[in-house]
């Protein structure tokens, strides 16, 4: 498996352990017979609520796989990195500067650069002081 499915995957699973830990309530009474009517449930959740939903399982994922503290500590070391590569005026260069960032720390929580990009800015650690 390449470790871009390898991540999505870890991901994933994640998400779905994040909807079981934090949406036990509303799917404990829940009992389909067919795909069809598990989509039919789905579909007639409002919008505004589902979307809710997989935002808290999407942050879930997130916080388990990427815990603030060592994303800190990765973070400080990939600033150091990409100074030393040419990288100072980080708003001018956000989202270049960004990717670089994210793609060195990505591997080692084995999730995307994508997701570690999203976590930075949650945590509020991008664009660095």
């Amino acid at each position: 498996m390449s470790p871009r499915m390898e991540y999505r995957l870890r991901f994933s699973v994640a998400h779905e352990i994040g909807h079981l830990v934090l949406h036990r309530d509303i799917y404990a009474g829940l009992q389909h017979a067919a795909a069809a009517e598990w989509f039919d449930y789905i579909s007639a959740i409002p919008e505004v609520e589902y979307g809710w939903v997989e935002w808290q399982a999407y942050e879930f994922a997130g916080r388990l796989l990427v815990p603030t503290d060592p994303l800190r500590e990765a973070f400080q070391a990939a600033i150091q990195s990409a100074q030393a590569a040419g990288y100072s005026d980080w708003l001018a260069a956000d989202e270049a500067a960004l990717d670089y960032i994210a793609t060195r720390i990505a591997p080692k929580f084995g999730v995307s650069a994508e997701v570690i990009a999203k976590r930075l800015r949650v945590e509020k650690l991008w664009p660095p002081v």
